[in-house]
């Protein structure tokens, strides 16, 4: 058998242990073990029972666990086995901050505890993903979140619009959600978002995002597939959506300047690009535009107001973003103006 003795050097305490004091400690104990063997068994004879050396363990922490309770999750239960140094991760707009969106979750939860049996819980960091939840090795995280930072550098601020609830079931079918899903003309800019997200699964071979995608925000969630049941009570919890959702527009639709990676315990967040700094398009973008005037000259000075557009825009941006509610409130009626008379039409109730 051999016998390996190993010490930690520290660099500033190189000398904690003299060297010919270790060797006659060494010396020592190694005769002292030598005078208790057999020989000619190989075995032990002194003390009433051979004590076994520990074999020595190596840990190398990396900043993740692979202890699981149930208990610590709600029940919840993993999609894919832990394996240390793949970091479970995903990519998402981050809601937890609002108070709006904390509003609609804990009215729509009280509705359903109050006339349902459903034991639903509160998504803890609200957020709309743009990715499926993938596993990534610990040393390609780096080099992965500077790519997503080239991808996404280009991509404007947006701001999205929500209409009405939807359930969802995870691909275990081990959870129900309710969310708040996107309306479709808002959807362009997560597409775009995604499409390059997915550029950047594909050299790392992960998981792409989901074909036919619909865009939400999870607000509760409860333990198996309850679709069905949650799906009954869709009606009174889009009433509670809209009166919520009128409420505190402002707050829940603000624009989106960051979009976010959750990778272990780590997070990161990237910059949505400056508007003022992505190209202008050629063109009208299409035979209707669209517009409300607000200013107007004698004769034909397009091209002197044309010259003018940038500094222009930077005001409207500025004022835009401080009086979004008021610019941008509901249009609940269309007028019809006839002469001297004006003949307003009120459009069906929102949503």
């Amino acid at each position: 058998a051999t016998v390996i003795v190993c010490f930690d050097v520290f660099p500033d305490r190189q000398n904690i242990f003299p060297s010919a004091r270790l060797k006659r400690a060494i010396s020592s104990n190694q005769r002292s073990v030598c005078s208790e063997m057999d020989r000619n068994s190989g075995k032990v004879t002194g003390g009433d029972e051979a004590k076994k050396l520990p074999s020595p363990v190596f840990r190398f922490d990396d900043g993740e666990t692979d202890h699981q309770d149930e208990t610590d999750h709600q029940g919840r239960i993993r999609s894919f086995p832990h394996e240390r140094g793949n970091w479970a991760s995903f990519l998402y707009i981050d809601y937890k901050e609002c108070d709006g969106w904390q509003t609609m979750q804990d009215e729509l939860k009280a509705l359903l505890t109050e006339t349902t049996s459903l034991a639903v819980e509160p998504v803890d960091e609200m957020h709309l993903s743009l990715s499926k939840t993938f596993t990534i090795q610990h040393h390609n995280i780096a080099m992965f979140v500077q790519q997503l930072r080239s991808r996404l550098c280009h991509q404007r601020p947006f701001r999205l619009l929500f209409g009405g609830m939807q359930v969802y079931v995870n691909e275990e079918r081990t959870r129900t959600f309710l969310g708040v899903r996107v309306m479709p003309h808002s959807c362009p800019p997560l597409e775009a978002i995604v499409s390059e997200l997915d550029e950047s699964m594909r050299d790392y071979r992960l998981p792409v995002f989901y074909e036919t995608r619909s865009f939400h925000v999870s607000i509760l969630w409860c333990l198996g597939d309850r679709e069905k049941e949650m799906s009954e009570q869709l009606e009174p919890l889009r009433r509670v959506f809209e009166r919520v959702y009128e409420e505190e527009f402002c707050d829940m639709s603000r624009p989106v300047r960051t979009l976010s990676m959750k990778c272990g315990n780590k997070s990161f967040v990237f910059e949505l690009a400056p508007k003022h700094t992505r190209p202008r398009a050629g063109g009208a973008g299409g035979p209707v535009s669209f517009h409300v005037s607000i200013l107007w000259c004698l004769g034909d000075r397009e091209k002197e107001m044309s010259e003018q557009l940038e500094p222009l825009r930077r005001v409207f941006e500025q004022v835009y973003e401080d009086e979004l509610c008021d610019m941008s409130r509901p249009v609940r009626t269309v007028t019809l103006k006839c002469g001297g008379e004006s003949y307003p039409f009120l459009l069906a109730p929102h949503f």
